[in-house]
């Protein structure tokens, strides 16, 4: 099955489809209120981004110096919990 990117105003997302219509309908799905501004066919079954893309430089673990990111869907917290972090989503 091809791998496709397909752009939003706010997301990137990778996911593999049979097609470009059905890419794109697995974004829709996701995030209804936002249009396809690009969608491309991956020539291989493989995603790869720059580092450079995401500021990091020499060699800085992105694991330690990425984003602190809530955490969805792990656990269960009561509603005065603090939130849950992860960093870079994991």
């Amino acid at each position: 099955m091809p791998l496709f990117e397909v752009e939003t105003e706010n997301h990137i997302v990778i996911t593999w489809a049979e097609d470009g219509d059905a890419a794109s309908a697995v974004v829709g799905d996701a995030y209804p209120q936002e249009h396809v501004m690009r969608l491309t066919k991956r020539p291989r079954d493989t995603w790869v981004i720059s580092k450079f893309a995401l500021g990091i430089a020499g060699k800085m673990d992105p694991c330690q110096h990425g984003p602190r990111l809530p955490v969805q869907g792990r656990g269960r917290q009561g509603p005065r919990d603090p939130p849950v972090y992860a960093r870079n989503g994991f």
